[in-house]
């Protein structure tokens, strides 16, 4: 979780862009 910016259900982007 944290990555790469796709809304896969729980984060989107969280630290790293």
């Amino acid at each position: 979780s944290g990555g790469s910016p796709s809304p896969r259900g729980n984060h989107i982007r969280r630290t790293s862009t």
